[in-house]
């Protein structure tokens, strides 16, 4: 089978996968409780319930190291089946006692098959017409509605769908990081290397271990569906907090499509990774504090329907899981509560409303931080990640030399800069021009670097102003109004955050990393200006059939004009990790081949990738093993079949300037073998003389066994032997191939000399 049709299969059942956790089971459980919400509503929602529940299930069944698949299947189906019977209220032994009567009576001959069925026909007449209504509610009256969103998911699939069929492997060096802690857990120990926020893993080892997907293949595909994810949900929100129809849709085309923002604001799209996962959960958070407040106000005017508790403990969940996915996430959805807070002050400093809320936060942080603290309890000590990031707080100059002011060695050169900067030297007060110029270097495309007042400092001010007109029109939208403020709140609290060095105060997250929530951000704040024009001048449009042509009119006009001006980004390419060969060779070896019959040598990432499936020897240790040859040495490989991976033009592996170009040789063989540490042995000439020298062998080594040794793939660019061998009399892998019995000099720069 093709990779291409491989990668197409198993997308889908991923995407399949993540949204029966994220949606389809939360509907079972929640649906009829959520029925009067807007379908917008319940997919944010849906997502927080399911992922809050897979992860901490997870996190308990590892804790106490009882996570297998048959403990995941019975605790997910049981739960949510007693959940529902308590949110529905469904008289159980009633139902038990009408089914067990229809089975008697249909077993003893009382009542006819035909009669049972022209009994249950009126059901499922009502079923029919319900799901008629509905397909009719959402595709015909809203077919606008639908076109967009299709229009949405098929820029998804151009704009990040393409990456995933050019490079096979994993699009960033972390994710084999990654890749190993999920092994890890399979076996039952979470933590591995140390507390770190687990979230992420969770979710791919319950997709491993409940639907039966290979962890190497979530780690391939899983950050399309991140990226459909974040981008839908960004729709959601915007579809609730807005008053006109289409407006949103143009938030989600802007941040999808504008070639507005740098490619470093969403290039980590094509990677599977923590970070990018844990920005599914900011907007929904966002939205249950927002919706709570209003809920809360019905409450109060005598609504009995139990909305308020529902969504606190949405919030709950939603806070929780960005705490549990990835601490920058954290840091965002902290200053949006905060904004929320401040926009909706009247109603916050109530006492209730203040109490709820607070309660609500510190429960959420120790629902958070409860398996971490019992993990320390027990001796695990703190992953290095997160030692990293409170250097970064602690204003590590490494860390912050992408958003700090030049180094400079003289007064004249210091105070060109201030002026250039807009700085005041000595009182931490900067001009508007120096954030413009810091934010936009990091955030926006150089070409549009003049126009980076408008998501920098016009949102702030008109949001703030469009608040402010809201809460003294004549026809008062209070919530909207604190919306609207929260908005301008939040993007003023996101500049400080990101420039704080220049303010001389400590730095949450780099810009780098900072400007990848901020564009994401930005787009809400363009829609909610332009929105709050729209609204304003249309308040006598009751039906909103002139606010909704109005926001029509300006979707389609700026879309059509984007698309005629150049002002589409081109599909994310990402650097490979490795060779496209080496892993559809791999893919179709844990496809065909018995588990655990088979033992790859290679210089990659397959040690992790394999890891449920089969064994890995690492090439450098292969060749060392055998250095010095005598015939003495002993090198076996306890499996029936053996595979060795070449690469003829060895891959430039997280290296900048490397001529990956160059290919294996017997003057690359003829040196001595690499005594590095990590990835550098497998990096530059390094990897070349890996690759040289162990082509080398597997030649020599196949003209010794011919028939048990074999190409199984060959490109342009790799090879693939496979070796054929009895399990009860193993091959002794150590021969000579020449350049292993050799005389090197003892370092590098010397081969080099001697090889001229």
């Amino acid at each position: 089978m093709s990779m291409a049709l491989i990668t197409i299969r198993q997308l889908i059942s991923i995407f399949l996968a993540y949204l029966c956790i994220s949606v389809l089971v939360p509907h079972f459980v929640l649906g009829k409780t959520l029925r009067l919400r807007n379908r917008y509503e319940k997919f944010l929602i849906y997502t927080i319930f399911g992922n809050f529940y897979v992860i901490n299930l997870v996190y308990f069944l590892e804790i106490f190291h009882i996570s297998y698949r048959f403990t995941l299947i019975l605790l997910t189906v049981i739960p949510c089946i007693l959940i529902k019977i308590k949110l529905e209220r469904i008289p159980v032994a009633a139902f038990l006692k009408e089914k067990w009567e229809i089975f008697r009576r249909l077993t003893g001959g009382q009542l006819g098959v035909k009669a049972y069925r022209e009994s249950r026909k009126p059901l499922h007449r009502q079923w029919r017409d319900n799901i008629v209504n509905h397909l009719y509610d959402v595709y015909v009256t809203k077919f606008l509605d639908v076109l967009a969103i299709v229009i949405l998911l098929v820029g998804l699939v151009y704009i990040y769908g393409q990456d995933l069929f050019n490079i096979y492997g994993y699009k960033a060096s972390d994710v084999v990081v990654h890749n190993y802690w999920i092994n890890s857990m399979m076996g039952n120990k979470i933590f591995v290397t140390g507390i770190y926020p687990y979230g992420f893993h969770n979710v791919v080892y319950y997709l491993r271990v409940f639907f039966g997907i290979d962890i190497m293949a979530t780690l391939r595909l899983f950050s399309f569906v991140q990226a459909v994810w974040v981008h839908v949900e960004l729709l959601c929100f915007l579809k609730i907090i807005s008053k006109t129809r289409f407006l949103p849709y143009l938030g989600a085309y802007t941040y999808l499509f504008a070639d507005f923002y740098r490619l470093n604001t969403y290039s980590r799209f094509t990677a599977s990774l923590p970070q990018e996962f844990g920005m599914i959960f900011i907007l929904p958070t966002a939205y249950a504090l927002m919706s709570y407040f209003r809920f809360q106000q019905r409450e109060d005017r005598g609504d009995k329907t139990g909305k308020t508790k529902m969504i606190l403990v949405a919030f709950c969940m939603g806070f929780s899981l960005t705490f549990t996915v990835h601490f920058y996430g954290v840091a965002i959805i902290g200053l949006y509560c905060v904004a929320i807070a401040i926009g909706f002050i009247k109603l916050f400093v109530k006492k209730k409303y203040f109490t709820r809320i607070m309660l609500t936060g510190i429960i959420s942080v120790f629902v958070t931080l409860l398996p971490m603290i019992i993990a320390f309890a027990g001796g695990t000590r703190l992953q290095d990640s997160i030692y990293w990031g409170m250097s970064v707080i602690e204003g590590n100059p490494r860390e912050n030399e992408d958003i700090s002011l030049p180094q400079t060695d003289g007064e004249e050169e210091k105070d060109r800069l201030v002026e250039e900067y807009g700085a005041v030297v000595g009182t931490a007060v900067y001009g508007a021009n120096s954030i413009k110029n810091n934010m936009g270097a990091n955030i926006i495309e150089n070409k549009y670097s003049n126009f980076g007042y408008l998501v920098i400092v016009f949102p702030f001010m008109l949001l703030l102003v469009g608040g402010i007109v809201y809460a003294f029109t004549k026809k008062r939208d209070q919530i909207y109004a604190s919306v609207l403020l929260s908005g301008a709140v939040f993007t003023l609290l996101m500049v400080f955050m990101l420039n704080a060095s220049l303010f001389h105060l400590p730095s949450v997250m780099d810009m780098n990393r900072g400007g990848i929530y901020y564009a994401y951000i930005s787009t809400i704040s363009v829609v909610l200006i332009a929105d709050g024009i729209i609204y304003l001048i249309t308040l006598w449009d009751k039906r909103k059939w002139v606010s909704n042509a109005c926001s029509f009119v300006c979707v389609a006009a700026i879309v059509a004009y984007a698309s005629t001006h150049g002002g589409i980004k081109s599909p994310v390419k990402s650097t490979p990790q490795e060779m496209n060969d080496a892993v559809e060779c791999l893919t179709n070896i844990m496809i065909k081949d018995e588990p655990h019959m088979w033992t790859i040598v290679s210089a990659n990432d397959e040690r992790q990738m394999a890891n449920d499936k089969g064994f890995h020897y690492e090439s450098i240790d292969f060749l060392s093993n055998m250095e010095n040859w005598t015939t003495y040495h002993k090198v076996t490989i306890p499996t029936p079949t053996v595979y060795f991976f070449v690469e003829k033009t060895p891959l430039a592996y997280n290296e900048i300037g490397y001529d990956s170009e160059e290919m294996i040789s017997e003057k690359s063989a003829n040196s001595i073998l690499p005594n590095k540490m990590g990835i550098e042995t497998y990096q530059g000439h390094n990897r070349l003389t890996v690759m040289s020298r162990l082509y080398y062998w597997c030649e020599a080594f196949m003209k010794l066994y011919p028939n048990e040794m074999t190409v199984f793939s060959e490109s342009d660019n790799f090879i693939c032997y496979r070796v054929e061998q009895n399990a009860y009399r193993l091959f002794n892998f150590a021969i000579d191939y020449d350049y292993n019995t050799r005389d090197y000099p003892e370092t590098a720069a010397d081969s080099d000399a001697a090889n001229g």
